[in-house]
């Protein structure tokens, strides 16, 4: 078990990289928009299917996520990006379970 948790830190690191850098760039509300409808759930998807591939489906991967953008959403987002945080932890989620189906058929 403990194990399975430290595999999980190197893509957790990405994530929450990504959440609290990736706003850094938006300076306008189309500039928002677009970090977080593309970019974020991009670099959390590709992150999530190389998890997926090398670890498979993991549950703490999908809570962590979407705990880790709990501080974005309150220091740089308004609260009305709530919608954002689901779309992520189904982004995580199917990023995952491709990364397995890549693993099996590769």
């Amino acid at each position: 078990m403990k194990k399975k948790l430290l595999a999980l830190i190197p893509y957790l690191v990405i994530i929450l990289a990504c959440y609290l850098i990736c706003p850094l760039f938006a300076h306008d509300a189309s500039s928002t928009v677009t970090v977080l409808s593309i970019v974020i759930p991009l670099i959390v998807g590709v992150s999530s299917i190389v998890f997926g591939y090398s670890q498979g489906f993991s549950v703490p991967l999908l809570i962590a996520s979407a705990v880790l953008f709990l501080p974005t959403l309150f220091f740089m987002i308004h609260p009305s990006g709530w919608i954002y945080l689901p779309i992520y932890v189904a982004v995580s989620a199917v990023g995952m379970i491709i990364g397995m189906l890549l693993e099996k058929k590769l």
